[in-house]
């Protein structure tokens, strides 16, 4: 974390990886951590670049180490032109900068036949590799860069075998991958050195992030103390403040080298490194005011900072406001817990530099020479004046009843500064995760009920001792086969319901759409493409007996967008693009509308698959909403295309009749009723927070896309905006659920939920009212509220059932049907289980509202 790699003082290196680290806005990456690469990998082993030849592209790997399995060559041709995906970024030049003559690589390799799949590693760069067996010997091929592992992990190559190394021995538990990590490649080779040195090793190089054993401002007064005695007034004048500065300075390394056996428990927290580092700060703060005052009392306290500490703090604090400056120009967010200790030390040293300013300034004068001083008789308690008076910053020898009063010491102001600093930028650490304590006060709710098979109940709400809605019951659930996710929304119609599926491998990630019965959960088909279906984020569209549905996550290429027979599940037909198909197509009028990311938008004949038009230059992964003979659709920011609007398009022709541009990207579906189109828009991903969280809601006109109004709620809202008569209600990264007018954006109501929603909320409606909404919070917080007034009727905390952590991505689901004196709701939820291997789960449940009056 960047948090554990800059000291209090670091100022300098935090401004250089603030610079350096490149933004990333993918709305939902796949997550690898390094113990799948070593459970599916038949063999690993470290080779070493023996030839690399630029022009053709390609090189040769040697291979030096077995470190699982015993590979079946020795040597490794690879050609590097690469894929599409390659040539297209130009990434085959970017991986020639990393590789050279005798280069360590880790290489990770799966075997099936004849055919290999493989990652190779070095010094912070992943890239992946295929191989065939052609005449006994394996051809091997560069695909292309996989900037995402850096998140599995970024370390030099001697560190990524010692811990291969290690793990495989039992020695220690693979590392957790780091979400937060930014995507990306290791650093390039240093210039080639003479040839005297050509049979040197290269060096491995540091690691992208280090870790500061003592902060540099801490190192950089120890060392002016001790070299200029006299100027900053001896070594033990800074005693203290060097104590406490190299002592957080540990426990910042302690924290960063346990960080793996700390998890994330309270110890492994900010808060808890914050509040350890503020007892230190304050124990020091005493320590320094018990010296000081001991010095005052033996008369040895200057009357003023000297010259040297004032200049000395001066640069300091120009140091923190220069980095205050960079910070804002580059909109990061300093109130974070990565950023907290130097704003801390920052502030501490801006008031140690205006006191001691303050305090030369009003220090008293130099007494004129000897020799116009007159005779001082002496009375009782009074000290005789042996000289002349002493400069500002040196003790004072005179009578005591003149002495003036001494200047506080400079360590006893900045540690005092810095326990008021840690005190009051404490509150702005993140509170620990929960789930009903997140809750709104002042709303009835009856007691918990006991945790059961279907998750905790943690409130159920009663009115005039009747009962509004009954509690959610679990009828079924639906459990894949196979280690993975639920990130596409299920679709309920009839006796069925269809839901696709994301099924984790390192080498053969696929994905899967299955067919379930809808009163017991059992499977009816599946469709999987022979498992070549890339994982699925796209939610399914049923028309006309057939199912469409999109492949791929955000770094896939060479996506599909494919026709499903629904009785059979066998495949109508398939249309390939060139970038990933998260959008969920919709069919009107014999069409098919589907976003396909930085490809744009397809129009395709819903009957052949045949491209009818193509929206280019925008990367939409948004669901299209076809009104009449328009499409609206928006854009987020992709690799290759950047540019965030909110478009309406000619549903037979695809040009252009309006864009609005965006202040953030837009991810779902636009909201069209009653002449108006309402989208949310939003930074980050869907599980990540990023470093200055920023989103809402914006109301535009149908006809021209001018702007009504905009509700900034300061998150993202990733999910679909749901409109009825009277409000527009979404849920927020920010933990909440809100409920706006929709004509004005005036807010009705706010309901914490206790993690943050990056779904759609779902309501249930009957006879033209919405009597009920359903939001689902990330953290496995389910809610049925009320839309007028937010009451809850009843919430489950699904984290309560295992020890698993819940994950939601998956918008729910609602479905209404008629009973007597009762509406009947079922509510379907697709939820993750995030544990070493993931587990996907689709939940039915159900619940009761009364229609008596």
């Amino acid at each position: 974390m960047q948090r554990r790699a800059i000291g209090a003082g670091g100022l300098v290196l935090a401004v250089a990886m603030m610079l350096a680290a490149s933004p990333a806005h993918a709305l939902i990456v796949r997550l690898t951590p390094l113990s799948h690469f070593l459970e599916e990998s038949q063999f690993v082993f470290l080779a070493r670049v023996e030839a690399v030849d630029a022009a053709r592209p390609s090189m040769v790997l040697t291979v030096e180490k077995q470190l699982k399995g015993k590979a079946p060559f020795a040597r490794l041709p690879i050609n590097l032109k690469g894929d599409n995906v390659a040539a297209k970024g130009k990434e085959a030049p970017l991986l020639l900068k990393r590789v050279g003559p005798k280069v360590p690589v880790v290489v990770f390799v799966m075997q099936d036949g004849k055919d290999f799949l493989g990652f190779g590693y070095t010094n912070g760069t992943w890239f992946g590799l295929a191989g065939t067996e052609v005449d006994g010997a394996v051809r091997w091929s560069f695909r292309h860069l996989e900037t995402y592992l850096r998140r599995t992990y970024k370390g030099t190559t001697d560190e990524m075998v010692q811990t291969v190394s290690e793990v495989l021995a039992k020695k220690r538990k693979p590392p957790p991958f780091n979400a937060k990590e930014k995507p990306g490649l290791g650093p390039e080779l240093p210039p080639p050195k003479k040839a005297a040195c050509e049979e040197e090793e290269l060096p491995a190089g540091p690691p992208a992030l280090g870790l500061i054993a003592a902060p540099p401002i801490a190192a950089l007064l120890a060392i002016l103390a001790m070299m200029f005695p006299t100027v900053f007034g001896g070594w033990k004048r800074w005693l203290v403040l060097l104590t406490v500065l190299a002592t957080n300075s540990t426990l910042y390394g302690l924290q960063y080298w346990f960080a793996t056996s700390l998890g994330d428990g309270w110890w492994g927290s900010s808060a808890a490194l914050w509040l350890v580092m503020t007892c230190v700060v304050v124990l020091g703060s005493a320590w320094a005011w018990q010296r000081h005052l001991t010095r005052v009392q033996a008369e040895e306290a200057p009357l003023a900072p000297g010259k040297p500490e004032v200049i000395v703090l001066s640069v300091l604090s120009l140091g923190g406001l220069t980095t205050l400056a960079v910070c804002y120009f580059l909109n990061v967010a300093l109130l974070k817990p990565d950023w907290l200790p130097m704003l801390a030390f920052s502030c501490a040293i801006w008031a140690a530099t205006l006191y001691a300013i303050c305090a030369r300034l009003r220090a008293p004068v130099p007494a004129p020479a000897p020799a116009a001083l007159p005779e001082v008789p002496r009375s009782r308690g009074e000290g005789i004046v042996t000289g002349l008076r002493p400069s500002l910053g040196a003790p004072y020898v005179g009578p005591r009843a003149a002495r003036p009063v001494p200047a506080l010491a400079t360590e006893v102001v900045v540690l005092t500064a810095l326990v008021l600093a840690c005190t009051g930028l404490g509150a702005v650490l993140p509170a620990p995760r929960g789930g009903s304590g997140d809750l709104d006060r002042g709303v009835e709710l009856g007691d918990a009920s006991p945790p059961g098979k279907e998750g905790k109940l943690i409130v159920r709400a009663k009115v005039e001792d009747r009962e509004v809605v009954s509690a959610g019951k679990l009828l079924w659930t639906f459990r894949l086969p196979e280690k993975g996710a639920l990130a596409s929304s299920p679709l309920p119609a009839g006796d069925r319901v269809y839901v696709a599926a994301a099924f984790d491998s390192v080498f053969r990630p696929y994905g899967a759409l299955f067919c379930l019965n809808a009163e017991t959960g059992k499977e009816v088909w599946r469709f999987d493409d022979g498992k070549k279906m890339k994982q699925v984020y796209s939610s399914p569209c049923l028309a006309d007996g057939k199912l469409y549905i999109g492949e791929g996550f955000h770094q896939d290429a060479n996506c599909r967008i494919f026709c499903i027979d629904a009785d059979t599940g066998e495949k109508v037909w398939e249309f390939a693009t060139a970038s990933h198909t998260e959008s969920s197509p919709v069919v009107v009028g014999g069409r098919v509308y589907c976003g396909a990311g930085d490809d744009g938008l397809f129009c395709l004949n819903a009957t052949t698959g045949e491209k009818v038009w193509q929206f280019e230059g925008f990367h939409v992964d948004a669901n299209p909403v076809v009104v009449g003979d328009r499409v609206y659709t928006a854009s987020g920011v992709g690799d290759y295309h950047k540019q965030t609007f909110v478009f309406c398009l000619d549903a037979k022709t695809g040009k252009s009749i309006w864009r609005q541009a965006t202040d953030h990207s837009v991810w779902a579906e636009p909201a069209v009723i009653d002449g108006h189109v309402y989208v949310g828009t939003g930074n980050g991903r869907l599980n990540e927070e990023p470093e200055k969280p920023a989103g809402g809601v914006i109301c535009l006109r149908a006809s021209d896309g001018e702007r009504v109004w905009t509700k900034n709620v300061g998150d993202a809202v990733f999910g679909r905006v749901r409109v009825d008569e009277r409000h527009a209600y979404f849920g927020c990264r920010d933990r909440s659920v809100y409920c706006l007018e929709r004509d004005t954006g005036k807010q009705v109501w706010r309901r914490r939920v206790g993690s943050p929603v990056g779904t759609s909320i779902a309501l249930a409606r009957s006879e033209g009212q919405t009597n009920s909404l359903y939001a689902a919070a990330m953290g496995g917080q389910v809610y049925c509220l009320g839309p007028n007034t937010s009451r809850i009727y009843w919430g489950l905390d699904l984290g309560t059932e295992v020890s698993a952590q819940p994950e939601l991505l998956s918008s729910p689901i609602v479905e209404v049907r008629a009973g007597q004196g009762e509406e009947v709701r079922r509510l379907y939820l697709g939820l993750t289980l995030l544990s070493t291997a993931r587990t996907g789960q689709l939940r039915c449940y159900e619940d009761r509202r009364s229609l008596r009056e």
